[in-house]
C-alpha cells in the first residue's frame, strides 16, 4: 500500500488507471462509426469506474484502498488498514510481545473481515460489489499509529480512549490491554431479549400515560416490533414474551419510587396489550430508583421483548481484541453497565438505550441497521458476543462512498454503496 504521506491531502488518489490513455484518434471529416450496441439495437453499456484502484489515507481511524475488479458479478475488495504502535511493559518478554502482535492482528482480521458485502446500485451506472478486508498494520513510531496500545503484564480491564490528534501525529486512540487480551475469548452471559426499548418519560410522581408526553411514541415503536414478529409454527405456542420494568428517578422515598415503577409498568403494559396483536406472556415488575439519579429519563418503563422464534445460546464467547478494535475505529459499547467501576472510567448504559454511534450508523447505513445495536447483553461484537452486525460496517461504507463519489453521476446522493 503506498505511503500515506505521499497521498494528496483531502483528495482521493487513484492508481493503476488503464483507461486514461490509449491510441484514440478523432476524425474531423467523417461522422463517428456506430458502436456495436447501436448496430444491434442493444442498450449501450453503462458507465464504469475508470480506475482500477482508489486509495485514501486521510480517514482518521484507518486507511482505505478499494481494488476494483469490475462490475458485478465480479467482486472487488475494500482494504481497511488500522495502524497500531504496540508499547510493551518491561515485564512482557520478547516472545510474549511477538505473540501478542500476531494474536491481536489475526483476531481482528478474522472477526471483522468479509462479514457483509458492500453493493453499489446507482441509476445510469454499472452495478458493483466488494468484500471488506480488515487488517492491522504495525508501525515503528507512535505518531504514525491510529492507535497506541500500551500492553501490560496484567490489567484488570482492557480499555480504549479517544484522543484529539495533535500536529505531526496520526493517533486518534490510546488503549490499555493485558498481554493475555490478544488471544483471550471470555464467555459472557446473554440475556434472552431480542429487543429492548425505553418508554418515557413520566412527569415527576405520576403514573398515568396522560402524564407522559413521549410515551405514545415509545409505545407505538414497541407495538410495531411486536406486530412484526411472525407466529410460531405451532399455533398453540406464544410467539412473544414481554417484560415491563418500571423505573423512577431517585427523588423522594425509595419505597414510593418502587410503587411508582410498578404502576408505570402496568400502564404501559395495558396500552401495549390493547394496541398490539395477540402475542403471549407479559411480566410486570419494577426496579424503582435502582441505579437512578434525579434525571427525568429514569421516570420510564423498560420494555424487553423476547421473540420466541429465535433460539439464542445463554452464553457467548467474544474476542477481547476484536471488541477493543471496535472502539479503535470509533464505536462505543453496547452492553449493559448500570454502575461505575472505580478503577475504570467507564460509561453508564442501561438496556434499551441507543449507543453513542446510533446516529452515525443510521446516517451511514440505515435506521434498520442502527436499530439492531440498542444496548443489551447480546451477541453483538460491541456488546458481549462476536457478531459483526451490518451497522458495524458504517465507517467502512462511509469511507467507500467518499472515495468513489467523484466518479459517479451527479446528484446521486452521498450513500450510494450499501451494506448487505
Amino acid at each position: 500500500m503506498p505511503d500515506k504521506d505521499t497521498i494528496e491531502q483531502n483528495q482521493p488518489s487513484t492508481i493503476r488507471n488503464n483507461n486514461f490513455f490509449g491510441n484514440n484518434t478523432t476524425s474531423n471529416f467523417f461522422s463517428p462509426l456506430l458502436a456495436p450496441a447501436q448496430l444491434t439495437g442493444q442498450q449501450p453499456a453503462l458507465p464504469t469506474f475508470t480506475v482500477d484502484s482508489f486509495v485514501d489515507g486521510n480517514f482518521p481511524n484507518f486507511d482505505v484502498q478499494y481494488d476494483v475488479t469490475g462490475p458485478a458479478p465480479k467482486t472487488g475488495t475494500l482494504f481497511i488498514t488500522h495502524h497500531v504502535f504496540f508499547k510493551f511493559e518491561a515485564a512482557v518478554t520478547a516472545t510474549e510481545r511477538t505473540q501478542f502482535v500476531k494474536d491481536f492482528s489475526e483476531k481482528v482480521h478474522d472477526t471483522w473481515s468479509n462479514k457483509h458485502l458492500l453493493t453499489l446500485k446507482v441509476p445510469g451506472f454499472s452495478n458493483y460489489q466488494c468484500n471488506v478486508d480488515v487488517s492491522i498494520g504495525e508501525v515503528d513510531k507512535a505518531e504514525d499509529a491510529h492507535t497506541v496500545i500500551n500492553v501490560k503484564n496484567e490489567l484488570k480491564r482492557a480499555n480504549v480512549k479517544g484522543k484529539t490528534p495533535v500536529a505531526g501525529s496520526e493517533t486518534t486512540h490510546e488503549a490499555k490491554m493485558a498481554k493475555k487480551d490478544a488471544a483471550d475469548e471470555p464467555i459472557h452471559n446473554i440475556d434472552q431479549f431480542d429487543f429492548a426499548r425505553q418508554v418515557g418519560n413520566f412527569n415527576l410522581g405520576k403514573t398515568e400515560l396522560s402524564d407522559c408526553p413521549d410515551c405514545s411514541k415509545g409505545i407505538d415503536e414497541v407495538v410495531t416490533i411486536i406486530n412484526g414478529i411472525k407466529p410460531m409454527d405451532d399455533p398453540t405456542q406464544f410467539n412473544v414474551a414481554i417484560t415491563y420494568v418500571g423505573r423512577a428517578s431517585s427523588d423522594g422515598d425509595k419505597k414510593l419510587n418502587k410503587e411508582l415503577g410498578q404502576k408505570r409498568a402496568k400502564a404501559v403494559a395495558d396500552k401495549v396489550t390493547q394496541d398490539a396483536s395477540p402475542f403471549g406472556i407479559g411480566i410486570i415488575t419494577t426496579k424503582g430508583e435502582e441505579h437512578a439519579t434525579t434525571e427525568k429519563n429514569f421516570r420510564r418503563v423498560d420494555v424487553l421483548i423476547d421473540d420466541k422464534n429465535t433460539v439464542e445460546s445463554n452464553m457467548e464467547s467474544q474476542s477481547t481484541a476484536a471488541h477493543e478494535f471496535g472502539h479503535m475505529i470509533n464505536f462505543g459499547d453496547e452492553y449493559v453497565e448500570e454502575t461505575k467501576d472505580k478503577e475504570v472510567d467507564n460509561s453508564i448504559r442501561f438496556r434499551g438505550e441507543k449507543p453513542r454511534h446510533y446516529d452515525d450508523v443510521s446516517k451511514m447505513v440505515d435506521k434498520a441497521a442502527a436499530d439492531e445495536l440498542y444496548v443489551g447483553d447480546n451477541s453483538s461484537i460491541m456488546s458481549v458476543g462476536g457478531d459483526i452486525k451490518r451497522g458495524h460496517y458504517a465507517y467502512f461504507v462511509d469511507a467507500l462512498n467518499k472515495i468513489t463519489a467523484h466518479q459517479l453521476p451527479a446528484n446521486t446522493g452521498g450513500n450510494n454503496w450499501k451494506v448487505e
